[in-house]
């Protein structure tokens, strides 16, 4: 065989081959760690829309409930419950009162459940009286989203 019986064959060389796999591994390796930026950001948004479902409810609740705090959020806890939100990181429905593990809504008075898992969970605040009732959503690593609390009624 000649040599110009191998020039004429069509296809690809090793190296033009090479040169494809290595901008393909390229483009991979910038846009794989930018979806789960996109999915973490998404998912804060539902937190966050949780979050604004949670207040309706409870600014709908508070009037009727005004200065028993036990049985505004009792109530609550059944509303949210009814609702039917899931928590969009642990795609959980459950709504609880004093812990979190796993829930889309913890429905508390004083303080953050110690020990809790609060990953995409909506925790519900209720200080003494109606005046002081804060909603705090929080993101996949448990911290609160925004800096800020969603104040009901003010």
């Amino acid at each position: 065989m000649s040599f110009m019986k191998f020039r004429n064959r069509k296809g690809f060389t090793l190296i033009e081959m090479m040169i494809v796999i290595a901008v393909i591994a390229i483009l991979a390796a910038v846009i794989i760690p930018k979806t789960g930026i996109v999915q973490s950001t998404v998912k804060e948004s539902g937190v966050e829309a949780n979050a604004r479902i949670v207040q309706g409810i409870v600014e709908n609740l508070a009037p009727r409930y005004a200065g028993d705090d036990d049985a505004l959020l009792e109530a609550a806890a059944t509303k949210i419950a009814n609702a039917g939100i899931k928590n969009p990181i642990t795609n959980k429905t459950d709504v609880v009162r004093d812990t979190a593990t796993e829930t889309t809504a913890v429905v508390y008075s004083n303080e953050a459940p110690a020990g809790a898992n609060l990953a995409g969970v909506v925790w519900l605040r209720v200080y003494d009286g109606v005046q002081g009732i804060y909603i705090y959503p929080h993101d996949k690593f448990g911290n609160v989203i925004g800096s800020n609390p969603i104040e009901v009624g003010k």
